[in-house]
């Protein structure tokens, strides 16, 4: 019992690092790239720090979500106009459009986001809650180790 649980901490473990050094490089795998979002211009389709897949892709059409390049900035708007190369987006919670982009910024079209991901995220980047995790965990080892003795 005791391996079945080490072996199933390490592997959820190595998958969320997994997804957190692909989506912070933005490595490309299989046609499919991670992404962070840093911003809450797509709630509540999107929500802030979630891990969203993006695929490759040229096909698109208004109403889908995309990701495009602008400088060395990622981001993922919904395509709102589409007039020949140059392509309108928005963001849901935003008021106003973006500048027109070209096609050729396209990374591609949002297709997933993993909110689980996102949980752990917020877990894990506030301290706090990594002290209460640390202290809880040494609670129930003593525990375990008193019912058992």
């Amino acid at each position: 019992m005791r391996k079945i649980l080490y072996v199933l901490i390490t592997s959820i473990t190595f998958v969320i690092l997994l997804f957190n050094i692909l989506s912070i490089y933005h490595v490309p795998f299989v046609g499919l790239q991670l992404f962070k979002v840093s911003s809450g211009s797509m709630e509540p389709t999107i929500k802030i720090s979630n891990l969203i897949i993006v695929k490759r892709t040229s096909d698109f059409k208004e109403g889908d979500i995309v990701t495009y390049k602008r400088g060395s900035e990622y981001i993922t708007h919904r395509i709102v106009d589409i007039q020949d190369e140059q392509i309108i987006t928005k963001g849901d919670a935003n008021n106003t459009t973006d500048r027109p982009i070209k096609r050729n910024q396209i990374i591609g079209k949002y297709i997933y986001q993993f909110k689980i991901v996102t949980v752990v995220n917020y877990v894990f980047n506030n301290p706090f809650n990594i002290l209460f995790m640390l202290i809880t965990a040494l609670a129930l080892v003593l525990m375990y180790r008193t019912i058992r003795q």
